[in-house]
């Protein structure tokens, strides 16, 4: 069922694979922007890619950090 799931979502989207370039990005935001280290890497990946919004309920509602905002779909 689990491997059904991911092989949709690949079908249906692209799935991006994080760097060593996120790494660094990740880290220098967690000291200039006080993210998790986690939060940064998500925020890594999106900036890195010109994604300039994410969804998810672990981030501020409505904060731009960079270009990227983040949204709380379930808000």
């Amino acid at each position: 069922a689990v491997a059904t799931a991911v092989q949709t979502v690949e079908a249906l989207f692209k799935v991006l694979s994080p760097t060593v370039r996120h790494v660094h990005l990740a880290l220098d935001a967690v000291a200039q922007y006080q993210l998790s280290f986690w939060d940064a890497m998500l925020w890594a990946g999106a900036k890195d890619n010109g994604i300039s919004e994410i969804w998810s309920e672990d981030f501020a509602h409505g904060r731009t950090v960079d270009g990227v905002t983040f949204q709380n779909p379930l808000r």
